[in-house]
């Protein structure tokens, strides 16, 4: 799987509801450092109900420069969620199938 088999992609419901699109992917740092870094795995996957394009970045708890791009993806991307890498069954060539009884997980942590 690459990255771009996600990116762009409808996600759906375990019953084929269209949730909205894949916007963005959240990885985590983890293990003992390598070589070069310690491996990434894939955490999360960003869900916007509305738009294919990404945030760039303001999703992320503490950016506020310049604010008046912050507030107009803030107001085009409401509504977006995190669902969890496990709650993801099967990425299709149409859609990202989640599983019954996903999570929806917020955006920021004092969300």
């Amino acid at each position: 799987m690459i990255l771009s088999d996600i990116l762009k992609q409808p996600v759906v419901d375990a019953g084929g509801a269209r949730l909205g699109y894949a916007i963005d992917v959240r990885f985590v740092v983890s293990g003992t450092p390598s070589q070069l870094l310690a491996d990434a795995v894939l955490e999360s996957i960003l869900v916007s109900p509305r738009k294919q394009t990404t945030f760039l970045g303001y999703e992320r708890s503490g950016i506020v420069s310049p604010w008046p791009i912050g507030k107009l993806l803030e107001h085009r991307h409401r509504g977006s969620f995190f669902v969890g890498w496990n709650d993801v069954a099967m990425i299709g060539s149409d859609a990202v199938h989640l599983r019954p009884g996903f999570t929806r997980l917020p955006l920021r942590e004092d969300d």
